[in-house]
């Protein structure tokens, strides 16, 4: 924190310098009217804030789009986690299935992979279907053409 104020007073003894060694210089500026005997110190002044006033949108501009970039980064990263989740309960699943069936000790590990899919395909049960959304799909269906004609 001292650091900057030391910094910040140094810049304007800096700057006082300047402008009292260069009090006497001056020059014409043109900017659609000749303005005449403008203090040098002024035209490197206004050029800065000019320079800074222009760049601050692309400044912000990139920002903003780094921001969003980060964002996206987090939640697919997110995303990779929750499926490392994922697979890692269904390989404890896939595990504890394999414990739970009986497949002979002299069976390939193709034949033993075979058995635990097909035990954890069984155990995977889809949703019921409630009879509101059986009617409701019947209801979209197309109706048979032959009995149309």
């Amino acid at each position: 924190m001292p650091f900057k104020l030391i910094l910040t007073l140094v810049l304007v003894a800096f700057v006082a310098v300047f402008t009292g060694f260069n009090l006497d210089n001056s020059c014409n500026v043109w900017l659609f009217y000749t303005f005449k005997d403008v203090p040098v110190f002024v035209t490197i002044l206004i050029s800065l804030v000019a320079g800074v006033v222009i760049t601050l949108p692309f400044t912000l501009g990139k920002r903003v789009k780094q921001v969003e970039k980060e964002e996206k980064e987090k939640r697919f990263r997110k995303m990779e986690k929750e499926e490392k989740k994922a697979q890692k309960a269904a390989k404890k699943a896939a595990a504890k299935a394999s414990k739970n069936t009986s497949v002979p000790a002299g069976d390939s590990d193709e034949q033993k992979n075979a058995a635990v899919a097909e035990t954890v395909a069984v155990q995977t049960v889809s949703a019921p279907v409630s009879p509101a959304d059986a009617m409701a799909s019947a209801s979209t269906a197309d109706p048979d053409p032959e009995s149309a004609q």
